[in-house]
């Protein structure tokens, strides 16, 4: 991962090589608190995720993203919990935040299906 001072997202999944704000890249504990601990880890998970679903496996048409989108952040929370045991995230952040979030943008009456094709 490398670290850049002025990045316009917080990071960046390419290929072989991510990027990420010098803050989230290099978490210092003295400096940040959980929060932003938190933070970065969901964002390093999230797009370590993104190096697979996104960059490896693709969908077809960008219609599609919800479905990718969805499984990185799955895997993003599986990560994150294999990774660290002192804090329950896909219990306690996914279910609560991503889960919840992704159901209500569903049930919005500019939601689109997703077709095959």
């Amino acid at each position: 991962m490398m670290p850049l001072p002025q990045i316009a997202v917080a990071a960046m999944e390419n290929w072989g090589l991510m990027t990420a704000r010098t803050d989230i890249a290099l978490f210092n504990p003295a400096v940040h608190g959980a929060q932003w601990e938190l933070t970065s880890r969901i964002v390093i998970a999230h797009e370590v995720a993104h190096m697979w679903f996104g960059d490896l496996v693709t969908p077809r048409w960008w219609d599609h993203i919800p479905l990718k989108e969805s499984t990185v952040s799955w895997f993003m929370a599986v990560g994150v919990d294999a990774l660290y045991d002192d804090f329950n995230f896909k219990d306690e952040y996914f279910v609560l935040y991503e889960m919840m979030r992704g159901m209500d943008k569903d049930s919005s009456v500019n939601s689109r299906e997703m077709t095959a094709g």
